[in-house]
């Protein structure tokens, strides 16, 4: 699992440059975020987390002042976990 801080004052636009079998969870503390992927979009802002497959990413855009607390876990992990419990 990796954990990371993001923050920027005039926002972003990412494109993925490579296909993942991972999850990324991401707990916006202010702006939002939306993250577009094949079939849907997924809104992050504070007090909505964000929890969706990097596999169907096709962008994600950050708002001004935007800021969260992400991580990512591979499905391998994740269903280790699952099963673990």
């Amino acid at each position: 699992m990796s954990l990371w801080l993001t923050q920027t004052r005039t926002g972003f636009v990412t494109v993925p440059k490579l296909e993942a079998d991972l999850f990324t969870i991401r707990f916006v503390t202010s702006g939002r975020m939306t993250r577009r992927s094949r079939t849907s979009e997924h809104l992050g802002y504070p007090g909505q987390a964000m929890f969706v497959a990097f596999e169907d990413m096709r962008n994600e855009e950050a708002s001004a002042h935007f800021a969260a607390i992400s991580g990512t876990i591979t499905r391998s992990a994740l269903l280790a976990s699952h099963r673990a419990l």
